[in-house]
């Protein structure tokens, strides 16, 4: 396997949340470092069309706070949405085509650590994923459910026990909410 050219995605984390930090030349809190790591993140993930929702992260946010109530003070800005959207644009100008799709970004150790997969490969699978789900809607639309599980161990890779759940979770859903 070749060795990945791309910049570690730990350094680019460390470099784009200094753009959150007020002082990014001095040694934030760890609450705030970790606030700038999770912003960071989310927008990261948004550049790339990933929904996460402010509802999502605020709690983590709140928790930082309660912990140090001067985080803020720290922080570029108070409007969490536009530190995301300053971030956004920031991962987009260096890294347009850098598709990482970050899982975890977070302190460990006193070092950044982030752990991610190909977002090309999550929508190639997701695209596969749902026209198997597809395929077996049509088989169980025209009454052939035993040719959907089948269509779905064969295709998908299901067990039959995985493969029967998910038809019956099919029709139920055709024959709507019960009364």
């Amino acid at each position: 396997m070749a060795k990945d050219a791309r910049p570690k995605l730990s350094e680019i984390m460390k470099e784009l949340a200094g753009a959150v930090l007020r002082d990014p030349q001095s040694v934030p809190s760890s609450e705030a470092a970790h606030a700038a790591l999770l912003l960071t993140h989310v927008a990261w993930n948004r550049a790339l069309g990933q929904p996460l929702p402010e509802a999502q992260y605020r709690p983590m946010l709140e928790e930082l706070e309660q912990t140090n109530p001067e985080l803020w003070n720290e922080l570029a800005d108070n409007d969490v949405e536009r530190m995301v959207a300053r971030l956004m644009a920031l991962k987009q100008a260096p890294y347009p085509q850098d598709e990482r799709v970050i899982q975890v970004c977070g302190m460990r150790g006193g070092n950044v650590h982030v752990e991610w997969y190909e977002g090309q490969d999550v929508r190639d699978a997701d695209r596969i994923a749902t026209e198997h789900l597809a395929r077996a809607l049509e088989l169980v639309m025209s009454g052939d459910e035993a040719d959907a599980v089948r269509h779905l161990c064969r295709t998908a890779g299901m067990s039959r026990e995985e493969a029967r759940r998910q038809v019956d979770k099919l029709r139920d859903v055709l024959r709507g909410p019960k009364r």
